[in-house]
């Protein structure tokens, strides 16, 4: 497996942003971020994360190939706040490969602890804005918005890796076609009426 950093190669990223439609095109419960939002989220000139935190970005090349792509992320506010020396991992999409998994778990955790991270902790889209987390269930769903999506196989390329769950998401659903319970829809009635009062 051959790592490359893609960071500054304009060929590389565009690799790294078109990978998810190999890995999901049998899933019909995908559906892809928007191309435009995804370049403006991975560029390190424009997006208002890279002001103060820091990412590089690889992919996996294996048989020819690219099977994988990671993205290493140092935030300082996380670790200032929390007082830790926490470094994140996000971006991850794997074909079902242990050895490209761990080779781009390996690049990020080198990458981090050269930054003086002691922990590892992902899947983090540079920062809680944006997608963190990993669907374990529910994979019969359509994606939900700003929530992740994944094959089910990720679980195990991260247990098999020897990273631990840290926490639960929970993802909430609204049937718009049912009607709200009366009480809801009264204080929605009068929360209305005060909006429009003062000119919204």
């Amino acid at each position: 497996v051959e790592i490359r950093k893609v960071t500054e190669d304009k060929k590389g990223m565009a690799q790294f942003m078109r990978l998810p439609w190999a890995i999901y095109r049998d899933d019909p419960h995908w559906a892809p971020d928007l191309v435009m939002d995804l370049k403006k989220r991975l560029n390190k000139r424009k997006h208002p994360f890279f002001e103060f935190g820091d990412a590089d970005f690889f992919l996996a090349v294996k048989d020819g190939q690219v099977a994988g792509r990671i993205a290493a992320i140092s935030n300082p506010k996380h670790n200032e706040y929390h007082h830790e020396t926490t470094g994140f991992w996000g971006f991850f999409e794997c074909r079902n490969d242990q050895e490209v998994a761990n080779s781009l778990f390996d690049a990020a955790k080198d990458w981090l602890k050269a930054k003086g991270m002691t922990v590892m902790r992902g899947p983090m889209s540079c920062d809680t804005q944006d997608e963190i987390g990993m669907l374990y269930e529910g994979f019969d769903t359509h994606r939900y918005f700003m929530m992740p999506h994944n094959p089910p196989y990720y679980m195990d390329l991260c247990r098999n890796y020897r990273m631990e769950k840290a926490k639960d998401l929970v993802a909430f659903s609204l049937d718009v076609t049912r009607p709200l319970p009366k009480n809801v829809a009264r204080i929605a009635r009068i929360v209305k009426q005060k909006m429009e009062a003062k000119g919204f």
